[in-house]
């Protein structure tokens, strides 16, 4: 078991608990425990887990799983944009995904709302979002999120060097992702530089590939286009057209 899948084994065991001792994971995960504490230190530096005396907590305890959580303010104030359009097109991506899939879900606000709307059985998902995370754990899905370090401003999980290499041998049946521009000439773009590169990368290593994106992004530029407009499907609002399939 490599460290990857080590710690995602731990991420896993802790959110079906409200604490876990620290022998008991040294058993369960089957490692030594210098590189329990090894692993353990690594993901409460990098917010997946919750280090406590003699153990770990998961970051969202069961009995507060169904509570809403706390989210940044910036967060905040991007769902209640267009909020209505964003549950819509949240509940068309989420018609999207079928049994069995294995589909990578971006950091984006219009992407969160999609998650309570998924259905389909035996899903797994791998996201960069961290309170996308939160919400698909709670949901029961196979969930695997990428290492790093978070953002909370953002809500995202800035990806270390060693992390995107490894992302470079995934693969997805279905992306979806948000987008702060939507143009036919331009494509899909953002003002974030690594977040256009990150994005692409997805793209690529996706059978299928969704841009969700309200009405009022459409006919908008921004810094640097990340897929042609062809390249992936526009999942919209009805006032934008619904979804527009890619080329």
């Amino acid at each position: 078991m490599n460290t990857f899948e080590r710690q995602q084994k731990i991420i896993s065991l802790v959110n079906q608990n409200d604490f876990i001792p620290i022998n008991d994971l040294i058993e369960k995960v089957d490692s030594s425990p210098a590189t329990i504490r090894r692993d353990v230190n690594q993901l409460n530096e990098q917010g997946m887990i919750v280090k406590v005396y003699g153990g770990i907590k998961p970051v969202i305890s069961k009995e507060s799983s169904n509570e809403s959580f706390t989210i940044p303010y910036s967060i905040h104030k991007k769902l209640k944009i267009q909020q209505q359009e964003k549950k819509e097109i949240g509940k068309l991506a989420a018609a999207l995904v079928e049994d069995n899939d294995t589909i990578f879900i971006g950091s984006s606000s219009t992407t969160l709302c999609m998650i309570d709307y998924i259905k389909s059985k035996n899903v797994t998902i791998l996201t960069d979002g961290f309170f996308h995370l939160i919400k698909i754990v709670e949901q029961g899905f196979h969930t695997y999120t990428l290492s790093g370090f978070i953002n909370e401003e953002r809500g995202m999980i800035m990806l270390d060097t060693d992390t995107k290499k490894r992302l470079e041998s995934y693969s997805f049946n279905k992306a979806f992702l948000g987008t702060q521009g939507v143009d036919s000439e331009f494509g899909f773009s953002t003002s974030n530089i690594r977040i256009a590169e990150f994005n692409s990368q997805i793209l690529n290593q996706s059978t299928e590939s969704y841009i969700l994106a309200d009405h009022s992004k459409i006919g908008k530029k921004f810094l640097t286009s990340f897929a042609k407009y062809g390249e992936a499907s526009l999942v919209t609002d009805s006032v934008g057209g619904r979804t527009n399939e890619k080329e």
